[in-house]
C-alpha cells in the first residue's frame, strides 16, 4: 500500500492554528482497505461551551477494510494507521465502514487542562454494527496556575465547609 501526510500550523493574529491529516490505501491478499483521519486545533482561549471549558478543535477519521486495534492486541512492526490521538487501525477482511468524530477541549485558564473526546462506529462488511466506542484522554495542571485566576479555588471554597474534628460535633 501506500500513504502520506500533511503537517500544517499557521498564526491567525495571536493565535496558533495547528492541523494534520492522513491518507492511507492498500491491499492485502486482494482485500482493499483505505484510512483517513484529519485535525484541526487552535491555540488560545476557544469558543467558551461552560464556564471553566473551552472548544480548541476538531478531530475525524474515515476507513474501510480497517479496524482499531484492540485493547490487548500487539501492535504489528509497521504500524501505517496511527490516528491523531493514537489509535492504531489494521487492515482486516471483516471490517466495513467505520467513521470518527471528536474535539479538542481546554480550560478556559490557560494551563489547566486539556482533552479530547471522541466517538467512533465501526461496520461490518455485510453492513451489520461492529461497535460504537466513546474515548478520550485528558492532561491536568499542564503549567502552573496563579491562584487567583483559578476557577476552581474561588468556586471550591463555596461548595461545604467540613466540622473541625477537634471541635467536636
Amino acid at each position: 500500500g501506500f500513504g502520506g501526510s500533511i503537517v500544517f500550523g499557521a498564526k491567525l493574529g495571536t493565535e496558533e492554528v495547528a492541523g494534520s491529516c492522513k491518507a492511507i490505501f492498500g491491499n492485502v491478499n486482494s482485500e482493499r482497505y483505505w484510512y483517513f483521519d484529519a485535525s484541526l486545533k487552535v491555540s488560545g482561549p476557544g469558543i467558551p461551551l461552560a464556564p471553566a471549558v473551552a472548544l480548541n478543535g476538531f478531530m475525524g477519521g474515515a476507513w474501510q477494510g480497517m479496524r482499531p486495534l484492540g485493547l490487548n492486541e500487539k501492535p504489528p512492526v509497521n504500524t501505517v494507521g496511527v490516528s491523531e490521538n493514537g489509535r492504531i487501525y489494521v487492515p482486516d477482511a471483516n471490517a466495513g465502514l467505520g467513521l470518527r468524530a471528536g474535539v479538542f477541549l481546554s480550560s478556559t485558564a490557560p494551563g489547566a487542562f486539556e482533552a479530547n473526546a471522541a466517538l467512533e462506529i465501526q461496520f461490518l462488511t455485510g453492513g451489520g454494527l461492529s461497535s460504537i466506542s466513546l474515548y478520550g484522554s485528558a492532561e491536568f495542571l499542564i503549567k502552573p496556575i496563579p491562584k487567583e485566576q483559578s476557577v476552581f479555588t474561588q468556586q471550591s471554597r463555596s461548595l461545604c465547609t467540613l466540622p473541625n474534628p477537634s471541635e467536636g460535633v
